[in-house]
């Protein structure tokens, strides 16, 4: 159960992170907005709209406050969830043991990589010979 909520929470989150928001602005607007004037934005506009590109002339990025209300309450009720709750609290254990295990394995590496206190290299010989 909490990993079909997970799913669907990480779903949302590719949802959201894809977003780009995409102002629309008529011909008859001038001025400034974020220090960018407005008619170097509508020709910025209609070079995305042009049918050389992927984008159609009606396609643009908003999102409907109904829609994301849903969305925003699904996660809040995800997050809410004791299953998920649980299993987030056993993966953290278990990602910080391995983290302690990786810390004690490796202690002696990082000190000595941090006091610049490097191994002497090993000596290889480059001189094979085939007899």
């Amino acid at each position: 159960l909490a990993c079909s909520l997970i799913e669907e929470a990480r779903s949302l989150r590719r949802k959201y992170a894809t977003f780009l928001p995409q102002a629309m602005h008529s011909k008859a607007s001038t001025g400034t907005i974020g220090g960018v004037s407005t008619d170097s934005a509508q020709k910025r506009v209609e070079e995305t709209k042009s049918p050389s590109k992927s984008l159609s002339a009606s396609t643009f990025g908003i999102i409907p406050w109904s829609e994301f209300k849903v969305d925003y309450e699904r996660l809040l009720a995800i997050f809410s969830d004791t299953h998920v709750w649980t299993f987030t609290e056993r993966r953290l254990r278990h990602l910080c043991g391995l983290f302690d295990a990786h810390c004690a394995l490796n202690h002696d590496l990082e000190e000595a990589e941090a006091l610049g206190h490097w191994p002497p290299p090993a000596r290889v010989d480059g001189a094979v010979q085939i007899a």
